[in-house]
């Protein structure tokens, strides 16, 4: 395939990136929403001060699936992740973050890495 792409968080997948990538900054203990489409589930990839990359997955809860949904979980070890209130509105067709904390800053994308937003979390002025 060739060398991997610095802006591809998944080099071994397709993913098409655009040549500037999507943004929004949210202030820290805000509501976030997210411009993302419905899915099923969600991803985000986000560095620690470290440069060390954390990669999480949020499944949306429905009618079929009510055990396993509505939390962030880390991909490597399947265990929880502390976050604000993860939902999707569908009148607003938006994925909404809420209590919005500087670790929930990233890159947002859906599960099956098609659309892609990077959001930032900011102290404010």
């Amino acid at each position: 395939m060739g060398a991997p792409s610095l802006s591809n968080p998944h080099p071994d997948t397709e993913v098409k990136m655009p040549s500037v990538l999507p943004a929004m900054h949210v202030l820290k203990n805000t509501t976030a929403y997210i411009p993302l489409p419905f899915h099923n589930t969600y991803r985000r990839v986000r560095m620690n001060y470290q440069n060390i990359k954390y990669e999480h997955i949020y499944k949306t809860c429905s009618g079929n699936t009510t055990i396993d949904c509505g939390f962030w979980m880390n991909v490597e070890n399947n265990k929880t992740v502390p976050a604000g209130r993860t939902t999707f509105d569908l009148k607003l067709g938006k994925l909404v973050v809420e209590n919005v904390r500087q670790h929930d800053a990233g890159m947002y994308m859906t599960g099956d890495r098609s659309t892609v937003i990077m959001v930032f979390a900011d102290n404010g002025l």
